[in-house]
């Protein structure tokens, strides 16, 4: 009978013990506010990619440097960093809280109007070889890498809408940190 009575408690004191801590524990935890953790999440769940004519208007009223992405349809390239970069984020939190952001077609036939300048897509394939088109925009910020040109550029221009620099190619996310990082500070 001993026995029985040994390992009865043998069996039920573990839950016993789980099941009065479980309920101190509960009453313990701090209720979470829902609305304020989505409204954190969807504040730096995406960056605030802005229009050429929103970018004009908040540089009057609130001066930031910017950054430009030129991307082109089909490129392999702008599609890993708009799928891991772009989506990285401490690059959303670094790029949605010290820049303005504008994402554009480097081949767009659209005319386009930066500054009080309508740009066009008019470069001839004699001029081009390699591709059939780039628009005016995106030869006008973008310096040529080792005579060519690369998809994704990233172009940082200061707060007046003056090109700092442009950066050739794909950015990997700890490259493309460091960059927000160091240009945020000049």
């Amino acid at each position: 009978m001993k026995q029985i009575i040994t390992t009865l408690l043998v069996i039920i004191l573990p839950f016993a013990v789980i099941s009065c801590n479980e309920n101190e524990s509960k009453s313990k935890k701090k209720k979470t506010n829902l609305k304020q953790v989505i409204k954190a999440n969807n504040l730096y769940s995406s960056i605030n990619w802005i229009s050429l004519e929103e970018l004009e208007k908040r540089a009057q009223t609130e001066p930031r440097k910017v950054i430009f992405l030129f991307t082109k349809k089909g490129c392999p390239y702008c599609k890993e960093m708009k799928e891991t970069t772009l989506l990285d984020s401490e690059i959303i939190k670094m790029i949605n809280d010290n820049y303005y952001a504008v994402l554009l077609d480097g081949k767009t036939k659209e005319p386009i109007t930066f500054k009080g300048v309508t740009y066009v897509n008019d470069a001839s394939i004699e001029e081009d070889p390699k591709s059939t088109w780039r628009h005016n925009l995106f030869a006008e910020l973008v310096e040529p890498y080792n005579g060519g040109y690369y998809w994704p550029t990233t172009v940082i221009l200061d707060s007046k809408l003056e090109k700092i620099r442009s950066f050739p190619g794909l950015q990997k996310p700890a490259q493309f940190k460091r960059l927000l990082i160091n240009f945020s500070k000049k």
